[in-house]
């Protein structure tokens, strides 16, 4: 029996491109897809697949709170996420929204296609490349957004270049380092970023 899957991204192009090449696969059946993340609770109500295959691009809080709405209605529909970048926090918050398999854009198609199989009968799959050798801490108190800020000001990123990497305005990552800076305690947002990452929650 065919598993029933619903594609869902922010790019029209992009969600065709996978929907066709995963309806191909034998054992699997694309049955719709939702060319906007808003749309993707009616489409799951209406067509009840087995799993819905998210690509979310950068990391987005907007699309968390609808899977974890999908995953309080639609319960036997797992969910696979497909994020370019897939930090610790960032998996960690969807594993509580509900996904059982976040899949990084650098992650080869075989890996997505197993992780979709695993979300359709319940298995949690994670690419162990997201994971360092330390597990997660469960009390990071840090947003997404503000891991994802960070993340950036670790790699040497200015403020304006953080914000075009992540589609923000210069103020809103400014507000962002500063909450930052105030949760760990830190001199300023580099050091926060080592404070962070030294805590594994980069």
């Amino acid at each position: 029996m065919s598993i029933r899957i619903v594609v869902a991204g922010r790019y029209a192009l992009s969600v065709e491109i996978l929907a066709k090449h995963l309806d191909t696969l034998p054992d699997f059946s694309v049955v719709g897809a939702a060319k906007q993340h808003i749309d993707l609770l009616p489409v799951v109500a209406r067509l009840e697949p087995a799993v819905a295959v998210v690509e979310t691009g950068t990391v987005d809080e907007d699309v968390l709170a609808i899977l974890t709405q999908l995953r309080t209605m639609q319960p036997q529909c797992g969910v696979a996420l497909i994020s370019s970048q897939p930090s610790l926090t960032f998996t960690d918050q969807a594993i509580r929204a509900g996904v059982l398999s976040v899949v990084s854009l650098q992650a080869e198609l075989t890996y997505l296609i197993g992780a979709i199989r695993g979300a359709a009968v319940g298995c949690l799959t994670m690419d162990p490349g997201l994971f360092s050798s330390q597990p997660l801490s469960l009390h990071c108190p840090l947003s997404v957004r503000e891991a994802d800020v960070l993340r950036l000001t670790a790699s040497g990123a200015s403020l304006k270049e953080i914000a075009r990497d992540l589609y923000l305005a210069v103020g809103t990552v400014r507000n962002l380092a500063s909450t930052s800076i105030r949760k760990l305690q830190a001199r300023n947002r580099f050091d926060a970023a080592r404070i962070a990452s030294e805590q594994r929650w980069l």
